[in-house]
């Protein structure tokens, strides 16, 4: 029987019902995660060559900050402007255009031949990385149906982590090797990061296809019928006049009443994530070389190890996540990585190595499984398709400013006070985001279908 739909807010519904079933199975999510997975690969990649760079261009304790923070600041600038086009534009064609970025960026880092060079390829890489993260976690949860939305989206913290594992235990292999690979180990690991990449963007032009709810809320009546037809929907016909929604990526909508909760919620766990991560999981070779007094092999291997836990945390919370909420999950995760910076900073050079590396496993998985995950994830949930792109890129930029003071904040910490009062310092960080997740009560998986329906209000 032929349906005749007049309304946009029709299409929403056929979705949320049910009525219309798109496949978007484990594999399709996970090529969705691709950019996250080159993503995380190239921070671990130049978190193994910071090790061996300070060395080759004489880097300070600034220098140092300002090199690892080159792709942060690339990364904002994606997300601010690249949130914007992902609402006008679509999701789709931006999700092949950042990793275009990912493969000249890395190819270029890995021939620099000094300083500034380095610095402009990873500022790129930044780029494409600021705009595939909201591309990618928009593009899931309007693929997934609400009951799997929540699960879907945060498994990209696991795809972070196995791509960390991965990275760290190249670099291991390739430290093993040191005699052939010597004082090139950083541009070896960072020019790989261009392999993934290219087979990404393949893979995705190929099977890839745009979000069906951006799609009925911005495509022509004939664009929003020739996608139906693909998936086998032949008995639906789609008025040819369509209402149009006109505030497609309106930056100043995510500060109005109804989302300004929503928009300080997200961002207060996405900077303090960004921060306590970039300062501490992404250093941990730094810390390790430090505890390993100078031994770069145990140092990455240890990486390697303890990043392990990262998987674990972020495949937990992610099935949990449609029972628990990601506001629960955040605060689960909070308490642990506060209290274990704590113990680190104040103790922690009294403790024996093997001691020091179980806590650093224990805050990697607390971080995946709770704020490290969620920041994210409670940002491309809690605003409707119209203002998704802007609004996950607007965290995703706040997320970077975090990431970029927790690349300078360790480093420089750790050369005025040491490394485990830096560690103390930094438990402040958990102790905020906590305090304003317990304050604000708001939580997209128990929101229902209102969120999407929110685009037409």
């Amino acid at each position: 029987m032929t349906k005749i739909i007049n309304s946009r807010r029709e299409l929403f519904e056929l979705i949320n019902r049910g009525d219309i079933k798109i496949k978007f199975g484990l594999g399709t999510i996970l090529l969705a995660l691709g950019g996250t997975f080159v993503d995380a690969y190239d921070f671990g990649s130049i978190g193994i060559g910071v090790i061996q760079l300070t060395r080759v261009f004489h880097l300070t304790a600034f220098l140092v900050g300002t090199l690892t923070s080159a792709m942060a600041f690339g990364a904002l600038i994606g997300a601010l402007y690249g949130g914007r086009l992902i609402d006008r534009i679509g999701r789709y064609e931006m999700f092949l255009i950042d990793l275009i970025l990912f493969v000249i960026g890395a190819i270029g880092a890995a021939l620099s031949i000094n300083f500034p060079m380095l610095l402009l390829f990873r500022f790129l890489i930044g780029l494409g990385v600021g705009i595939d993260f909201p591309a990618a976690l928009s593009l899931i949860a309007e693929y997934s149906s609400l009951k799997s939305r929540g699960r879907n989206v945060n498994l990209w913290q696991a795809m972070w982590y196995i791509a960390t594992v991965i990275i760290y235990t190249i670099g291991f292999l390739m430290y093993l090797n040191y005699s052939y690979f010597g004082l090139n180990i950083w541009r070896w690991v960072i020019g790989l990061g261009a392999v993934p990449a290219a087979i990404i963007i393949v893979l995705r032009f190929k099977y890839m296809k745009e979000s069906p709810l951006w799609l009925f809320a911005r495509g022509s009546s004939r664009d929003i019928e020739n996608f139906l037809r693909s998936i086998g929907y032949n008995d639906i016909i789609v008025n040819q006049n369509l209402e149009n929604v006109m505030s497609f990526g309106e930056f100043k909508k995510l500060f109005k009443k109804e989302y300004r909760k929503r928009t300080l919620l997200s961002t207060t766990i996405s900077v303090e994530e960004s921060l306590q991560y970039f300062a501490v999981g992404f250093y941990l070779p730094v810390i390790l070389d430090a505890i390993f007094a100078g031994n770069a092999v145990l140092a990455v291997l240890g990486t390697a190890l303890v990043n392990i836990s990262g998987i674990i945390g972020g495949t937990w919370q992610s099935l949990l996540t449609q029972k628990i909420g990601v506001r629960r999950l955040t605060i689960i995760g909070l308490i642990p990585c506060f209290i274990i910076l704590l113990v680190l900073g104040f103790i922690g050079k009294y403790l024996p190595v093997i001691v020091t590396a179980v806590l650093l496993s224990l805050f990697i998985f607390f971080h995946s499984s709770g704020p490290g995950a969620q920041g994210m994830t409670m940002a491309t949930l809690s605003f409707p398709p119209n203002i998704r792109g802007v609004g996950t890129g607007f965290v995703q930029g706040m997320l970077r400013i975090g990431s970029i003071l927790g690349f300078y904040l360790l480093p420089l910490l750790k050369s005025y006070v040491g490394l485990y009062n830096a560690l103390l310092y930094l438990s402040i960080a958990p102790l905020i985001s906590l305090i304003v997740v317990l304050l604000i009560k708001w939580d997209p998986i128990f929101a229902g279908v209102s969120v999407d329906q929110e685009t037409f209000e």
